[in-house]
């Protein structure tokens, strides 16, 4: 299935970033439509801490994106 492919993925990405850098918190942003990639998230544990208006040019159209941490 996708997303428990994105979700070990995401999964060996976080403990990556872990193991050689020590921080209070890790932040995905993620456009505003793409759901599988906000299931990703929350099944991580994350939680939405607020949305970025207008955040990029993608094919001609703007988008918003979704942060999660």
């Amino acid at each position: 299935m996708v997303i428990e492919t994105e979700y070990h993925a995401k999964s060996n990405l976080i403990n990556g970033n872990f193991k050689y850098i020590v921080r209070k918190s890790l932040q995905i942003l993620a456009d505003d439509n793409n759901l599988p990639s906000h299931k990703v998230c929350e099944c991580l544990g994350m939680k939405l801490e607020g949305i970025v208006f207008n955040r990029k040019n993608l094919n001609g159209r703007i988008v918003n994106h979704v942060i999660y941490g």
